[in-house]
């Protein structure tokens, strides 16, 4: 139940296609539905672990203290259709789970970083996966990435973004 004094039981599903949506836990009725941006297209990568489209595919987190929903979500500059692998990135969400809005300052763009543990490595979103789940610690949602099929130069990461809107990526490590 949210936090916000919406009585209303919620899930909330997250898709490789970049929808989000929620319904009422109790009726399965469809509460709302929101593309948070186009999907990464599968063809584009040349690896097929994950069929047609590489969206949202960790688990997302919520934190029932402020009714918000936190994960990453993987598409093209400018939001566009499709690009190829050069023109990949993440962005990472905060969303008020009633609304399915963005929160102010979110969302946060992964790419272009670098390693804090290697400054010579930093995250190109098209080259990466984000497949396991999410981690919140101590107002930082933590994410793990590695790679499709050991494709390019495979290099796993670890990615810390702050809770906090306007603060960002706050550690980026390097495996």
């Amino acid at each position: 139940t949210p936090k916000s004094g919406n009585h209303t039981q919620l899930v909330f599903l997250a898709s490789s296609m970049n929808i989000i949506r929620t319904i009422d836990a109790v009726t399965g009725a469809p509460i709302n539905t929101r593309l948070v941006q186009n999907p990464f297209l599968q063809s584009d990568i040349g690896c097929t672990d994950i069929p047609d489209y590489i969206g949202i595919i960790g688990t997302p987190i919520i934190d029932p203290n402020t009714d918000t929903v936190y994960f990453f979500s993987k598409g093209y500059k400018g939001n566009a259709a499709s690009g190829g692998v050069a023109n990949g990135i993440y962005n990472f969400f905060a969303v008020d789970i009633n609304t399915l809005q963005d929160i102010p300052g979110y969302p946060v763009l992964i790419d272009s970083h670098n390693a804090d543990s290697d400054p010579t490595r930093y995250f190109i979103g098209g080259t990466v996966l984000q497949r396991p789940s999410l981690a919140l610690v101590n107002g930082v949602v933590i994410g793990a990435f590695g790679g499709h099929c050991d494709l390019f130069n495979y290099t796993g990461m670890i990615v810390g973004v702050s809770t906090t809107p306007g603060v960002g990526v706050t550690g980026l490590y390097t495996m």
